[in-house]
């Protein structure tokens, strides 16, 4: 395999590894009922432009992703998608491109692998459908390898020196579980849904406690308040030897999914748009760029040493 991915989109290149099957141990089932990723006044499915920078490529065999940079970036990230998944029902891959453009090196893998929510199945399913639709995507034995694949690959680039995640809504609960590894340096998310673990037998503040990097997350209205000021979710983050660097901003009139599947011909949407994201690259740049401080590494070093 090549040591690394051209930058430039039409010459990049597959990285593969074996699938794995996706099942859920009964260790992982839930000992409670779980909560759904979004509520009940979440934006739905949006169409975005045509218009894209990347490319897909093959990051396992059955595991596309679609990879987007400009040369020299010295940081990566992994984005996950919310549950309308890898193409064409939110803005997600100009949201790659975006980062992209501020000097970073993009993947965002296909974990759904084509099978994402929809909605159609939104409506003939109901927010049942969707709580059965999640268990079908564990971390253990299946997203796990997903993510060490991405990871893989951004760490084969030779100019990218930290890595870090971000994600949206379900998405929030990958790039939370990727920053366990210790690998991670910063993490991003918009109107998180962490709470996914539940499904799995687990609860978000289990994660938020054993994330080992600065968190940003930005919230909607009517997202839970835990991932709020005052709220466990964050409270716990904020335990950590790294807690005075987390952050967490509450966009009271956005809905949930506002930042991939917000209307942009609102203005008022816009607007929450350009704060939510240009915020969150900020706060990478900051915890990321070899121009920043060294934050996030020493302090990951510090919780270790705490633990």
């Amino acid at each position: 395999f090549p040591c690394h991915v051209s930058f430039h989109p039409s010459n990049f290149v597959s990285y593969h590894t074996l699938a794995t099957p996706r099942t859920m141990s009964e260790a992982q089932k839930p000992t409670k009922q779980p909560e759904s990723c979004c509520p009940s006044d979440a934006e739905s499915a949006q169409k975005p432009g045509n218009v894209e920078k990347g490319k897909v490529i093959q990051l396992k065999p059955d595991l596309p992703a679609y990879v987007v940079s400009k040369p020299g970036a010295t940081a990566g990230l992994i984005v996950a998608y919310d549950i309308f998944g890898f193409k064409g029902q939110s803005r997600i891959r100009q949201v790659c491109d975006q980062l992209a453009e501020a000097g970073f090196f993009v993947i965002l893998p296909d974990y759904y692998r084509g099978q994402q929510w929809t909605p159609e199945k939104m409506e003939s399913q109901g927010f049942a459908g969707l709580m059965k639709f999640i268990p079908q995507f564990p971390w253990k034995g299946a997203l796990e390898t997903d993510f060490a694949a991405a990871l893989a690959l951004v760490k084969k680039q030779p100019t990218v020196k930290k890595i870090g995640t971000v994600g949206f809504c379900w998405g929030a609960w990958i790039a939370c579980r990727g920053a366990i590894s210790g690998e991670i340096s910063a993490v991003y998310n918009a109107h998180p849904s962490v709470h996914v673990e539940q499904s799995f037998g687990g609860s978000e503040t289990d994660i938020a406690k054993l994330v080992k990097c600065p968190v940003m997350q930005d919230t909607a209205g009517g997202d839970k308040d835990t991932y709020k000021e005052g709220g466990d979710f964050f409270k716990a983050l904020q335990a950590h030897p790294f807690g005075e660097h987390c952050v967490t901003r509450d966009f009271p009139d956005m809905a949930h999914g506002w930042t991939t599947r917000g209307d942009l011909s609102d203005p008022k949407i816009a607007a929450g748009v350009a704060k939510a994201l240009g915020g969150g690259i900020e706060f990478l740049k900051k915890h990321l760029h070899e121009s920043a401080t060294e934050t996030s590494s020493e302090t990951t070093a510090a919780s270790e040493e705490s633990k």
